[in-house]
């Protein structure tokens, strides 16, 4: 059973939540989204599974010894592994993790390159493996383990980069600094955010010790594997946070703003078609309506970014009219 309260945002005062995601081991991909689908997170919302090259890298580095150097090759080539010396290997330890006996050093080859392969046949895709050399001892372990690797998600590397890329726009989030890590998103918005945390929740498992600080115990929080949501509602009058929050907006936009001035500009002596000036005017419009809810979030003015979007606007309008002088003229 979640043990997430939802009622605790339900509060007319919570203006925004502060999301701290944790990440832990590796998901079954089945697993993670039956689990969100379950809670009603859309299909489009779903993480994207790992690529069968990114796969195998995973599966190098969980069976490579150590000082091997693993490199992805140009797309299509595969995943290359070199030792420096392999006169310096763990003989007792290779064989441990290959499963079988390794009696010289010198049968375990200095480089092993794993390639991919996929053929689409009658809308089906056939993928095989090749492996130079193919007699490496390495080579029925990476198979394994590249076999199970294709079946998980990486919580900190698929789920994270999802929930920043994917989880925290659909929210209207906005990161705490440029970096990620700590995440507020708008009350109003927080159910795609909860149906996110309860399904993680249902498929993690974590557990708590005791520390001890100043002579008393405190609780400590431990996630095995999975994901967790850290939620902790803010409320409008929490000067602290709502800075942190007009801080954030403001970052975004300029961002977002000085990426839509640039794209106005013209580069190698061409200037933006209509269509993709209609592309800029729409984003600036977005951008509007994004701005508009952080100022009620915040009951803040954000004048400053308005003005810069109208100015924006102003110089779209510019070069609309100039691709439609330049069309008349090629007419």
């Amino acid at each position: 059973m979640s043990r997430i309260n939802s009622a605790a945002f339900d509060d007319p005062r919570v203006a925004a939540i502060e999301v701290t995601p944790m990440w832990a081991g590796d998901l079954p991909i089945s697993d993670v989204d039956n689990a969100l689908l379950l809670e009603g997170v859309p299909q489009e919302i779903l993480p994207k599974a790992p690529s069968r090259a990114v796969a195998m890298r995973r599966a190098f580095d969980t069976v490579a010894p150590r000082g091997a150097k693993i490199d992805m090759l140009p797309k299509g080539l595969g995943v290359a592994m070199s030792l420096k010396d392999v006169s310096k290997l763990d003989l007792e330890e290779l064989s441990k993790l290959q499963g079988c006996e390794v009696r010289e050093a010198s049968s375990y080859r200095s480089t092993l390159t794993a390639k991919i392969s996929v053929q689409n046949v009658n809308g089906t895709e056939i993928e095989s493996l090749s492996f130079s050399p193919d007699d490496h001892p390495m080579v029925p372990l990476l198979r394994e383990v590249y076999s199970a690797k294709k079946e998980y998600y990486k919580a900190s590397e698929d789920l994270s980069v999802w929930f920043s890329q994917a989880v925290i726009p659909a929210c209207g989030g906005i990161g705490k600094r440029a970096r990620g890590g700590v995440y507020y998103v708008p009350s109003y918005k927080r159910e795609l955010l909860l149906q996110v945390a309860r399904a993680l929740e249902s498929i993690s498992r974590s557990h708590s010790i005791d520390r001890q600080v100043a002579g008393q115990s405190f609780p400590v929080y431990l996630l095995d594997h999975g994901g967790k949501l850290c939620l902790e509602p803010r409320a409008s009058d929490d000067a602290a946070a709502m800075e942190i929050v007009v801080d954030g907006v403001i970052r975004d936009a300029d961002a977002a703003l000085d990426d839509i001035a640039a794209a106005l500009e013209a580069t190698d002596g061409k200037a933006p078609g209509k269509r993709a000036l209609n592309t800029k005017r729409t984003e600036c419009a977005k951008l509007e309506a994004e701005i508009a809810n952080w100022e009620k979030v915040a009951s803040v003015g954000l004048d400053l970014l308005r003005n810069r979007i109208e100015e924006l606007r102003a110089a779209i309008g510019v070069a609309e009219l100039a691709a439609e002088m330049a069309d008349v003229k090629d007419a």
